[in-house]
């Protein structure tokens, strides 16, 4: 079993304005650096905290350090065991993209998601996890902000696959928002006034007309794409991290791939 050492902080995407400056920025920065690359190679679960604690350069508080050696302890209690594993059935390419609404200060949202190949449980070679570049105003725009995000990974795995002889149609984008899929199926979004919603908007719905992608949805707690866009804690995160590293699958299988499931077998 994983040793997982959860953030203690409930909302690591929040600011404190009461904790005090650092007196020495370069010690945080060193770390969160290094906390970022960690995350882009065999730490994914981490990354909406270190994106997070990257927008505090030069103007860190105790309470930002703390947070990020709180990250570096749990990444130091998992090195013995945390590792990602490749095991696909098929070179069939599967995706997922979610959002978390309003998750910055600054209103903005934040974009998380998934490409991998067809497997049990799940066989992911690139990991989306970053705060969205213009403020969303529902829920819905920003998850489609995310999905244009995890589109682009696609297109360029499709292409690169479709050189080595394995070409991809119908992708399947595994979705938690009902509104967004209804927003592109059916085009009832309105985006008279947000052209950089409108370019987004068509540039999806001309993958989705075309064969290349199509819309499966997936309730939250099943989706692995939610734990790249807000930290999590408890059995939410450990199941979730399951299926983002594709460790241990032998046990969500037995479990039958639920989590209370997993939470009862582990």
């Amino acid at each position: 079993m994983l040793l997982l050492l959860h953030l203690p902080y409930a909302n690591v995407m929040g600011d404190d304005d009461t904790s005090p400056l650092l007196q020495n920025q370069k010690q945080f920065m060193s770390l969160n650096s290094m906390l970022m690359f960690i995350g882009q190679r065999t730490y994914p679960e981490i990354r909406p905290a270190v994106i997070k604690l990257s927008t505090k350069y030069n103007k860190a508080t105790e309470l930002d350090l703390c947070k990020a050696t709180r990250v570096a302890q749990y990444v130091y209690g998992c090195k013995e065991t945390h590792q990602l594993i490749l095991a696909p059935k098929s070179l069939k390419m599967v995706c997922s993209a979610d959002a978390s609404y309003a998750e910055h200060a600054d209103g903005k949202s934040h974009s998380g998601g998934t490409v991998g190949f067809e497997s049990d449980t799940c066989c992911n070679f690139a990991f989306i996890s970053c705060k969205q570049p213009v403020v969303a105003k529902s829920v819905g725009e920003a998850e489609l902000i995310a999905q244009n995000r995890v589109g682009d990974y696609v297109e360029w795995a499709r292409e690169m696959l479709l050189e080595l002889g394995y070409p991809q149609e119908n992708v399947p984008m595994f979705l938690d928002s009902q509104c967004a899929m209804q927003m592109l199926q059916q085009g009832t979004g309105s985006f008279k006034r947000a052209k950089h919603i409108k370019v987004r908007f068509f540039w999806m719905k001309e993958l989705l007309d075309n064969g290349s992608l199509k819309l499966i949805y997936m309730p939250t707690d099943e989706l692995v794409s939610d734990i790249l866009t807000k930290p999590l804690h408890g059995w939410k995160f450990q199941y979730l991290l399951y299926k983002l590293i594709g460790w241990n699958s032998s046990k969500l299988l037995n479990c039958g791939g639920t989590m209370d499931q997993v939470a009862e077998e582990v």
